[in-house]
């Protein structure tokens, strides 16, 4: 082929007509390795050029795989001329077209080798193959750092219209129950402070807010209809509040795109947007009468007026400003994609607009368009050209089945906003605790200087007893605390109701009955602060420290239940009277029954320190021993009368002539159902229960505890053995653990049976090693003949 007035034609080729071979060479070697001119830029995934020797070289992506297929089939080689300013072909105002379509057109390379949109005008003045690829055009943008915002998630979760909302509910849901308590109190003839009311009902409305309401609930009937419909309401709102606050830590969720399409493009003013110029993009928005199109072409050379680059013909400055700017690249989608399936904060647009059909562009009139076409399509048919956009099809990370098969380590990022939120809890609580111990120094200065100078009368007056009345349970708490830090059992005080001078313990048994939780457990907790500084309680508080073991409120039955043991060891003798009988039980048998009973609490802690206060009572009867490991009912522990002592009291009431017993028909006691307790249980069953908690903080206690009272008493070793043999077979290794060593304790006391003994052999092949040869060194196996 050779060059005549800047044209390209074929050459004439000799022939020997003697060879009938060489009549067509060409058929059998294609172009006979001659060079062919084309002209190509560089677009990412699709054309790669590099350097080599000097010459630029298509060396990858889709368009590159096919030419090294075209070059070897039709045996050519090429030269690589890009165009001089590195468009792709617009048609300008003087009717001449630029970039490689104006190469083609002005025939000055032979084929453009690259992805050429096939449009109708481009079709007037150069001849396109047959497509080998079919896209449309999108957009791309970017999500702002998730580092600016992240320390909003918790806020982010609701629209500031929600946010506005809660807030105005508080304040709506305060003022309104207030109200409703306040003409309560109004009915019910009793003023409080409105101060401290007020702060109280917004305290629990927001407690409510957050699923952690207080524990004082409105008087008025009214008040406690609207909390519970108000109830509902938090509930269901921090549903959906802890829902989407689950579903966006679980997910690296991606956020919603701002807008989706070119309609919302062009009606914000937040992001510019831009596009290579120069492409066939550029001449339908030109010559579109859309009038969307319109917008985006003005608006684009809007932006070129200050900023050049947002008309840039090369793609990777518009990928450059995507990253670094607000900015939105409108470009075909296959080439947005090799951003959005590899950076997850890049989110491409659902909008699909202008049909993007490429091809290679030859000359008007070539025969290289046939011959190339003809390729093309046995390339198409083989699937060689379907196999070769797989290879470069690229994979999408950023899908949200991608994201949860690669979750995420949990960063610092993530979560900073609890540890904000912890920080401030932590600075507002310090900020309270000071201000509690500066006011409980003062307090404790005042009543120490009036204890010290004060009249007589003063010194018979605790000055805590002052405040005691207060509507605030926090002023009647410091005060309690105050009297059982400084205070005596035997001190007599005066107070405003009582005439004469009553003792401070009975004073604080009055506050055991207060309407506040926290004051009950804190005149408990004031008494047992007198044990603690070796001062001695009466018994007479004993019988409300029982009553107290049915309290609602954990804290009041865990302290009350301490003041029994308390009492269980400094009057163990003495003889309390039992519930619905004229019997006398030992205290220390009656408070054990207490503590046992308590080892069916709701609560963990509290059936956890019932079961470490029982280990200590070592002058409890065999009887109630016994009983512990007994699940049957056996009356309370109440004394039966024997049969000796019933036909007695048959023959002191006499009986008639006919044979009826005086005060037979006489009526008797109806027993109610309602008011049968059968939880009371006493005593019975309680290390059965223990041992079969499902806390196991609560299973140790009880073993430790059985194990304790098993030492002191053979027989009760003896009978406890079996408990603690099927501890061993427990899910948590420490419980079994500490049944081996329990058992282990008690060698000295038990001999064990056969099956027992294959129980523990069992169990002991997964312990460790030298537990098992301590405690099968220390065993005493019983043989039977």
């Amino acid at each position: 082929m050779w060059r005549e007035n800047n044209t390209r034609e074929f050459e004439k080729v000799e022939i020997d007509w003697n060879d009938k071979m060489d009549l067509f060479p060409n058929s059998h070697f294609g172009f006979n390795g001659r060079q062919l001119l084309t002209t190509a830029v560089q677009y990412k995934g699709y054309v790669e050029l590099s350097e080599k020797n000097g010459d630029l070289v298509i060396e990858g992506g889709v368009c590159g795989d096919i030419v090294k297929i075209l070059c070897n089939k039709l045996n050519f080689t090429y030269r690589v001329i890009p165009p001089e300013d590195g468009q792709w072909g617009i048609l300008k105002d003087d009717g001449n077209w630029t970039g490689m379509i104006g190469m083609l057109h002005r025939r000055e390379v032979d084929i453009a080798m690259v992805p050429l949109t096939v449009q109708e005008d481009r079709k007037k003045v150069v001849d396109f193959t047959i497509p080998f690829f079919y896209s449309n055009f999108g957009f791309i943008m970017r999500m702002p750092d998730p580092k600016t915002v992240k320390w909003r998630i918790y806020l982010d979760m609701f629209s500031s219209d929600v946010l506005l909302s809660i807030v105005t509910v508080l304040v709506l849901a305060s003022l309104l129950l207030y109200t409703m308590e306040h003409l309560s109190w109004i009915w019910n003839g009793r003023k409080p402070s409105e101060k401290k009311e007020l702060a109280d009902i917004v305290e629990y409305i927001y407690g409510a807010l957050v699923l952690q309401a207080g524990h004082r609930l409105p008087s008025s009937s009214s008040g406690r209809v609207f909390t519970c419909i108000f109830w509902i309401s938090c509930v269901s709102l921090a549903a959906v509040y802890c829902g989407s606050l689950v579903a966006s830590m679980a997910l690296a969720r991606r956020e919603k795109i701002h807008f989706e399409t070119l309609e919302d493009l062009v009606s914000q003013t937040e992001y510019k947007w831009g596009y290579v110029s120069g492409t066939y993009l550029d001449s339908v928005l030109q010559k579109s009468n859309i009038e969307v199109y319109q917008k985006v072409y003005q608006g684009a050379r809007q932006f070129a007026t200050e900023d050049q680059e947002v008309l840039s013909i090369s793609g990777d400055v518009h990928f450059r400003k995507l990253m670094t700017e607000k900015y939105v690249f409108i470009s075909p989608v296959p080439h947005l994609q090799t951003v959005s399936f590899s950076d997850c904060r890049s989110l491409l647009s659902t909008e699909r607009f202008v049909e993007d059909n490429s091809a290679f562009g030859v000359p008007e009139d070539s025969p290289l368009k046939e011959i190339f076409s003809l390729k093309l399509a046995q390339l198409q048919d083989s699937g060689i050209l379907g196999s070769i956009h797989q290879k470069y099809k690229l994979q999408n990370n950023c899908s949200e089945v991608s994201q949860l098969l690669n979750q995420h380590t949990i960063k610092p990022d993530d979560v900073q906003t609890a540890f904000f939120i912890l920080l401030a809890g932590i600075f507002i609580a310090s900020d309270v605790k000071w201000f509690s111990a500066i006011l409980n120094f003062l307090v404790l200065s005042k009543s120490c200087a009036e204890l010290e100078g004060g009249s007589g009368e003063s010194r018979h007056t605790h000055p805590s007893c002052k405040h005691l009345k207060d509507p605030d349970h926090r002023v009647r708490c410091v005060c309690l605390e105050l009297i059982g830090a400084i205070g005596s059992p035997e001190q007599e005080v005066v107070d405003d109701s009582h005439e004469p001078f009553i003792p401070i313990q009975s004073l604080l048994a009055g506050f055991c009955g207060d309407q506040d939780s926290r004051v009950r457990a804190s005149s408990f907790n004031a008494m047992l602060q007198f044990h603690q500084r070796g001062l001695s309680l009466r018994l007479s508080i004993y019988q409300q420290a029982c009553q107290s073991l049915t309290d609602d409120y954990q804290d009041v039955r865990l302290s009350a239940m301490k003041l029994i043991w308390v009492l269980s060891h400094l009057y163990p003798d003495s003889l309390v009277p039992v519930s619905d009988s004229e019997d006398e039980l030992r205290l220390v048998d009656d408070g054990f029954a207490k503590i046992c009973n308590m080892v069916n609490d709701i609560s963990v802690q509290v059936r956890m320190e019932a079961a470490v206060l029982l280990g200590s009572l070592h002058q409890v009867s065999p009887k109630f021993l016994e009983q512990t490991l007994d699940k049957k009912l056996m009356s309370n522990m109440r004394r039966k009368k024997s049969a000796h002592e019933r036909a007695r009291e048959h023959f002191a009431s006499g009986e008639w002539a006919t044979g009826q017993k005086w005060a037979d028909d006489a009526p008797k006691e109806e027993l109610d159902p309602d008011n049968v307790n059968l939880m009371n249980i006493g005593a019975c069953g309680a290390f059965v229960h223990g041992t079969e908690d499902e806390f196991l903080e609560v299973r140790n206690a009880a073993l430790d505890s059985l194990c304790e009272l098993a030492s002191q008493s053979a027989s009760f070793a003896n009978l406890s053995q079996d408990s603690i043999i099927d501890m061993f077979n427990d899910e948590i290794e420490s419980v079994r653990l500490n049944a081996i060593n329990s058992l282990r304790k008690l060698n000295r006391f038990i001999t064990l049976r056969e099956d027992q003994l294959e129980i523990i052999l069992g169990v002991l092949q997964v312990t460790c090693g030298h537990v098992s040869c301590e405690f099968i060194c220390s065993i005493h196996i019983r043989k039977f003949f």
